[in-house]
């Protein structure tokens, strides 16, 4: 068994420790994020997940998920047209991403 593997608990957690070393500051956001949106601090995941699509250079995968969680966040406070926005920029960056509320978050 590696060493990875006795410091985390599922799946998710072994992906984000295998691929940290590649642009770690947006990967620790994405998840800051998502962890905020579970605790239902809306306002301060937007400003997190933002920063992720204001930076150049930002991860491709986080860049996606960052704006499809914020059309989660967007839609959960009834900005629809935001929410739309959102949307369509996370099927511009992958448009073979599925559009599913990721399991962490959803409610």
């Amino acid at each position: 068994m590696s060493c990875a593997k006795l410091l985390v608990n599922n799946n998710s957690e072994l992906e984000l420790l295998a691929n940290i070393s590649r642009s770690p500051r947006d990967k620790v956001l994405l998840e800051l994020g998502k962890t905020l949106i579970k605790n239902g601090q809306y306002d301060l995941a937007k400003e997190v997940l933002i920063s992720i699509l204001d930076h150049i250079g930002a991860d491709w995968r986080c860049f996606y998920r960052a704006s499809f969680l914020l059309a989660f966040v967007e839609a959960k406070q009834g900005n629809l047209a935001q929410s739309d926005s959102y949307l369509q920029l996370t099927r511009t960056a992958n448009p073979n991403w599925p559009l599913v509320v990721p399991e962490e978050i959803r409610f």
